[in-house]
């Protein structure tokens, strides 16, 4: 392959691996943001409790992945020149094997997709991307009353998902179908969780 067509491969590459996570933290945003409203929307007695909580978890959660994203990388990029060659070289075996994306976190400490960014760069685009997809169950929930939020916010929330894990799929070279039903799957029954959590905590402190 000439130079140039291999730094655009690089390129290529690189623009689908910020795709694939900005994908799956937005995918964390919307399911986590749509299991806290589902669950409190079953034990509130007002919407205004339920969009308070799902605004205060929308900034908590996008601060709380900001702050793991910044101090992992972070931590990485303070590791001894000798640490940070044996993992370099050890993704450059695994990248010769194949395309097993399951042991290129292993070889990167968990940051494959960031390789190269600044920690600060990390942090600010995990929160963008957690908060854009927590912003899709929030807006549901103030579009509902009260006794149809739950199904409504868990209607939003899996098509949302649906999509996402689509787009995620494709940048990452999976099959889109089974990741994506595997995906509204596990979405779909945690969000059933955190409705019975939700009524039962209700029904009790009622």
């Amino acid at each position: 392959m000439l130079e140039p067509e291999r730094l655009i491969a690089h390129h290529a590459r690189a623009r689908l691996a910020w795709l694939r996570s900005a994908g799956l933290r937005a995918q964390g945003g919307m399911v986590a943001l749509a299991a806290l409203l589902v669950g409190v929307a079953a034990a509130a007695s007002t919407e205004g409790e339920v969009l308070l909580a799902g605004l205060a978890g929308l900034i908590a959660g996008a601060l709380a992945i900001a702050t793991a994203e910044y101090a992992a990388l972070a931590a990485r990029l303070g590791l001894p020149p000798q640490d940070v060659e044996t993992d370099e070289a050890q993704l450059v075996v695994h990248r010769r094997v194949g395309p097993r994306d399951d042991l290129v976190p292993t070889a990167t400490g968990g940051l494959g997709d960031y390789h190269g960014a600044a920690p600060l760069q990390v942090a600010a685009t995990s929160a963008a991307g957690f908060a854009m997809g927590g912003i899709l169950p929030l807006a549901a929930a103030s579009a509902f009353h009260l006794g149809a939020m739950p199904l409504g916010i868990a209607t939003v929330a899996l098509c949302g998902v649906a999509a996402v894990s689509l787009l995620v799929a494709r940048a990452s070279g999976l099959v889109p179908a089974p990741y994506a039903l595997r995906a509204c799957t596990w979405t779909g029954a945690g969000l059933a969780g955190a409705f019975a959590v939700g009524r039962i905590v209700g029904t009790t402190l009622v």
